[in-house]
């Protein structure tokens, strides 16, 4: 397996979502998230339009830890593409 092609990937799916003027918080979400920060791995999943980025960034305004950001879509279903 060769190295990757990071010059394939969009800056767009390295930037945290902005959020909307109207956001509401999920306040019982966020200390869930904030209770199970140890598990390995947190998936969101909901369908489209539920607001999972917007979510994900406002729990990533709240706390200190270091994270990166990058949003998959349909067409990344190249492994070598995702694993960086």
């Amino acid at each position: 397996m060769g190295e990757p092609n990071l010059t394939n990937i969009l800056n767009t799916k390295l930037q945290k979502a902005n959020l909307p003027n109207d956001f509401i918080s999920k306040e019982k979400l966020l200390l869930y998230l904030n209770d199970n920060i140890n598990r390995p791995l947190t998936l969101i999943s909901a369908g489209a339009g539920y607001g999972k980025s917007s979510f994900a960034s406002s729990w990533l305004d709240s706390v200190s830890y270091k994270s990166c950001w990058f949003s998959i879509d349909e067409n990344d279903n190249v492994t070598q593409d995702c694993i960086l």
